[in-house]
């Protein structure tokens, strides 16, 4: 990899945009290169903006000449593969918080990478895409139509699981896969995988 990068790369950046730049072009750097360099006086700070962000930087500790101990930061090989590739509508799982599996309504460019909608709450949450798993999507046993009848799962709580049945009345790709009317007279929507097709 090599060591020689344009300072254009670093410039009209904030000081993380920075400190991740210069570490993703191979460099390692301490907090007085980081001061010098761009004027970041917590480098430690920015360190764990970026470790939250998903980047897996080490930390190797020093010793200068005079006995005083000081931290080197560099990035560690394929950071890339770090944190999934996210898309709207990807089934997700968390061990966060408790934990729990939800869609992805939303992609953000922002230090979330995505607005994360949980079973059972209703609520959208953001999250970051290293603290996500993508669920591996579920072929469905048969097509979903329009008025296919289905079965679902519904989990409640911890231990209690209630089984519904109801007729497919849509079928939408943008924000969740699939909306069924229950028999109870409650709309609902599911994602393919958690219907069956009865």
């Amino acid at each position: 990899m090599s060591k020689s990068v344009s300072t254009n790369v670093f410039k009209k950046k904030t000081g993380i945009q920075n400190i991740q730049a210069y570490l993703e072009s191979g460099r390692s750097i301490t907090a007085l290169e980081a001061l010098s360099n761009f004027g970041i006086f917590r480098l430690a700070s920015a360190i764990e903006v970026l470790r939250k962000r998903g980047l897996p930087i080490a930390t190797e500790r020093k010793e200068d000449p005079n006995g005083k101990t000081y931290a080197r930061y560099t990035l560690q090989e394929k950071a890339a593969e770090v944190a999934p590739k996210l898309n709207v509508g990807d089934r997700v799982s968390t061990e966060m918080s408790g934990g729990g599996s939800g869609t992805v309504v939303g992609l953000r460019g922002d230090e979330y990478a995505a607005d994360v909608c949980f079973d059972g709450d209703g609520f959208d949450c953001p999250m970051y895409a290293h603290e996500l798993t993508l669920i591996p999507a579920e072929a469905p046993k048969k097509e979903l139509k329009v008025g296919a009848r289905v079965r679902v799962d519904n989990i409640l709580g911890d231990a209690l699981v209630l089984h519904s049945t109801g007729a497919v009345l849509a079928v939408d790709y943008e924000t969740w896969p699939v909306r069924v009317l229950l028999d109870s007279g409650v709309t609902a929507r599911y994602h393919v995988s958690e219907l069956e097709v009865i």
